[in-house]
């Protein structure tokens, strides 16, 4: 299954909103990342750039910048995900 992000929100305590096109809307905490591999430590790190989370033009990852990228697939099914509608 190939998952879409329509929609994504930064909320607080590094956690993400995200809307799929299937309406399902889940949050995702970042942290886990951060913990776990050393690229997405910026995300802690550099003041902002967390909140600069944008939707990959074909909707399949999330990103910030040229090194720190997370799949849909990756959000949808993932441990950290956490079901909130849709």
């Amino acid at each position: 299954m190939f998952c879409k992000i329509t929609s994504v929100k930064a909320l607080e305590n590094y956690t993400l909103l995200i809307g799929f096109d299937d309406g399902k809307k889940f949050i995702y905490d970042i942290l886990s990342l951060c913990e776990k591999f050393e690229v997405f430590r910026d995300l802690k790190t550099i003041k902002g750039l967390f909140k600069q989370v944008k939707i990959e033009p074909k909707g399949y990852a999330l990103s910030w910048n040229s090194s720190i990228d997370i799949s849909a697939d990756e959000i949808y099914f993932g441990d950290t995900t956490k079901f909130v509608g849709g």
